[in-house]
């Protein structure tokens, strides 16, 4: 008897050419999916959103909820990183109305007109691969109040994409003697 993983998650892998790092990709992006339309079944605003990688950032995505009321609303907010360890990351959210922001936790909070930055603290920067982190604030507004348009952007170590991982060799480098 052979252990490890299942007979039919190897032969769906198998069927449809992936690696298993394709695999746990699709697999996110799926769960980003379902919870974006639950948040959207139960009357909250949810948002999906994953930048593109350039040289020193990398990609991650961002769950958004609200609690709102009349005057107000809590905005929470799950960060969740791509493949790529990254040790910083900063989330924009960009609004189309008069949303101000009062206060804000687990990151560092700012605003210049319609557009709210978020920023990791020293303690949640760090996410590995697939890791998340969560946040929030409380912000006033009158009128509508749309979801932000927002992106995610994480930040590699050293600023730089690190290089693709490469498997030791098999056989020991020739030996002479001293």
């Amino acid at each position: 008897m052979k252990l490890g993983m299942p007979r039919a998650s190897r032969s769906v892998r198998s069927l449809l050419g992936m690696p298993r790092r394709a695999e746990h990709a699709r697999m996110r992006a799926a769960i980003a999916a379902v919870s974006a339309a639950a948040f959207g079944a139960a009357g909250l605003a949810a948002v999906a959103i994953t930048q593109t990688a350039s040289a020193a950032t990398t990609a991650c995505s961002v769950a958004y909820s609200v609690n709102q009321w009349n005057t107000g609303f809590t905005a929470s907010l799950t960060i969740t990183n791509g493949s790529t360890p990254i040790t910083a990351w900063t989330v924009t959210l960009a609004y189309s109305g008069n949303q101000a922001l009062q206060n804000g936790w687990n990151g560092a909070w700012t605003q210049s007109g319609e557009t709210a930055t978020v920023t990791n603290l020293s303690y949640n920067g760090s996410l590995a691969a697939g890791g998340t982190t969560t946040l929030g604030a409380n912000f006033s507004y009158s009128g509508t109040n749309s979801a932000p348009t927002i992106t995610c952007t994480g930040t590699t170590s050293g600023g730089t994409t690190p290089p693709p991982t490469t498997t030791p060799p098999t056989t020991p480098p020739p030996t002479t003697p001293l």
